[in-house]
């Protein structure tokens, strides 16, 4: 009797719910693709038109968007749909660190049960912020931005450090750090005078400082309590450098 139950949850699964691809890591200035597949209900006014909404990291960029249905309709999405990812930020939880996309599809003579298929075509930035992240998918095929409820949700993400060489001497770099790792104070130079924000592997904003080309960073947070030990990312500049700091 369980195994015909967990039959049936998988069948349903398989059948009913949103499925996504999309990598498990990227790099800085890495394209890549994600693809969502799911199906129209049919219960609205405009059950043929699809909605998207995405929330990514600061730092990734949506270059364009191939949509595709069951009978071979297709369609190139370029324009972001503010109302859709508006909507999305005001009904999901928010991040302060992530940022809602959201995109509408035009209106095809689809059935209930029809099928699509949505391919994104993204690219990350060389000021993406490393650390291991949660995406959020949302889609829906009602009027007025209505987006599921139970749709796709926290996919996991890493944003790697492929293609950042941390051991450039001061002379090439614009920022630089030591000792590393630190246990209680770790001493930032700076070429250029200006903010310094600080990063944990979440990629969450743990401090900012106002360096003078050199500065020290006590291990704290902005509500002056010790961080936790870890890898942190400085970043100022446009330049970044990772800091360990040690219990």
């Amino acid at each position: 009797m369980k195994k015909l139950f967990f039959l049936f949850l998988f069948f349903f699964a398989c059948v009913y719910l949103d499925n996504v691809n999309q990598p498990t890591s990227v790099g800085p200035n890495q394209q890549f693709t994600i693809t969502l597949t799911g199906t129209f209900d049919g219960t609205t006014f405009y059950s043929n038109q699809a909605w998207f909404a995405i929330m990514l990291p600061t730092g990734f960029i949506i270059d364009s968007i191939r949509y595709n249905t069951a009978n071979g309709l297709n369609e190139l999405i370029t324009q972001i749909t503010d109302t859709v990812g508006k909507w999305a930020n005001y009904a999901f939880p928010p991040d302060p660190y992530m940022g809602w996309f959201g995109f509408e599809t035009q209106s095809y003579n689809q059935s209930s049960g029809s099928t699509y298929e949505a391919t994104f075509y993204l690219q990350t930035t060389a000021s993406v912020v490393p650390g291991n992240y949660l995406v959020d998918y949302r889609t829906g095929d009602r009027y007025y931005n209505t987006l599921e409820d139970d749709s796709i949700l926290d996919q996991p993400i890493e944003v790697t450090t492929n293609g950042i060489n941390e051991n450039r001497s001061l002379e090439k770099e614009l920022i630089s750090v030591q000792p590393n790792p630190f246990k209680t104070s770790l001493n930032i130079r700076c070429k250029k005078n200006g903010l310094v924000n600080i990063f944990n592997s979440l990629g969450k904003l743990v401090r900012s400082l106002q360096i003078n080309q050199s500065g020290n960073w006590d291990g704290r947070n902005s509500k002056g309590q010790k961080v936790t030990p870890g890898t942190y990312f400085i970043r100022g500049n446009d330049s970044q450098v990772n800091a360990t700091f040690l219990n």
